[in-house]
């Protein structure tokens, strides 16, 4: 198995919960693309769910999952590295921008798999001369 490096919440609390961990490699489903992040953003609401007491996070906990390994991120930077059979918009090599928003991607990791329709976020190719 093929694994990475990504910032895991490993508990709940402050930002000494996130931990450097190694993590399975995501492989592309057939509707998805390989990124091999480059940038990846924490926002305004990564820093405010640190912050939320244990009765309100349980519940979205609940939502997303107990026992799921949490790799915070939703807006990242990056090359795509490979494409799934059926992805038609992008190639490998393409630089590439976005937010997977909603999905919990987690692109606080050196790799993500992201659908390519944009139902679960909003993806785009850099445009040349833009590094």
């Amino acid at each position: 198995m093929n694994t990475m490096r990504a910032i895991v919440v490993t508990r709940l609390g402050p930002p000494g919960a996130l931990r450097l961990q190694q993590a399975a490699k995501p492989a592309p489903r057939p509707d998805e693309v390989l990124i091999r992040v480059h940038a990846a953003t924490v926002t305004a609401g990564d820093v405010v769910v640190r912050r939320l007491p244990f009765l309100v996070w349980l519940p979205l906990r609940l939502l997303i999952g107990l026992h799921r390994q949490r790799i915070p991120g939703h807006e990242l930077a990056g090359v795509i590295e490979s494409i799934g059979s059926q992805v038609t918009r992008f190639q490998p090599s393409d630089g590439f921008f976005g937010t997977t928003a909603g999905r919990n991607a987690g692109d606080c990791a050196e790799y993500v798999s992201v659908p390519e329709t944009r139902d679960e976020g909003v993806l785009a190719t850099i445009p040349q001369g833009v590094s």
